[in-house]
């Protein structure tokens, strides 16, 4: 009997203390999954991924605590543009060998890092066009301290690009639109016709 109220009372001040601690430094929880962060089945985003198919990309993991500050980041922005952004545990336990592999070379090609650190944002529009970002912003150490709200700014900024970017499917067409080729074509066009 004493050792099972020993058990409750250790879980209690524990469990509390552990709770008090994250809401005094602000630590919030892995939330990987809402309305604009898909959590789809990981095989078929990272197959997405690999086929560079338009839209934003995240990996990362639930331990890593750069992950858990940019996720509500995100989460937010996406929410401001009206965008998703298909989530992957890169420690999940349905993360396979495959994927990872997939993953990796991704990151590779656009960062020139040899390993994959998450967290990795990726945004691809709809020529296929891709564009990363790794990390937070360069001078925050999640492991130290939360983000100001200066770094948080510069991160917004970030994101919003690039949700702004794998939403983009005039991108290409404005370019040419707007070209000296298409406006001299389009009066030959038009003199011909006459």
């Amino acid at each position: 009997m004493k050792l099972g109220l020993f058990i409750i009372l250790f879980v209690i001040i524990f469990g509390g203390s552990y709770i008090v601690t994250n809401k005094l430094n602000g630590t919030s929880a892995y939330v990987d999954e809402t309305a604009q962060l898909v959590k789809d089945n990981q095989d078929d985003v990272v197959s997405r991924l690999e086929a560079k198919e338009q839209g934003m990309y995240y990996s990362g993991f639930p331990t890593c605590p750069w992950c858990v500050e940019l996720l509500p980041v995100l989460d937010k922005e996406l929410q401001a543009d009206h965008g998703k952004a298909y989530t992957v545990d890169v420690r999940g336990k349905h993360y396979s060998d495959a994927d990872n592999a997939i993953v990796k070379k991704f990151s590779q090609t656009y960062t020139k890092e040899d390993k994959l650190y998450v967290p990795f944002v990726v945004a691809i529009n709809s020529s296929g066009d891709v564009k990363v970002h790794v990390g937070m912003v360069d001078d925050h150490d999640a492991t130290k301290d939360k983000m100001t709200k200066d770094q948080e700014q510069r991160l917004v900024k970030i994101l919003d690009k690039m949700i702004t970017f794998s939403q983009s499917f005039y991108e290409k067409a404005f370019l040419f639109f707007s070209s000296y080729s298409y406006i001299k074509f389009f009066i030959e066009e038009f003199y011909s016709s006459i």
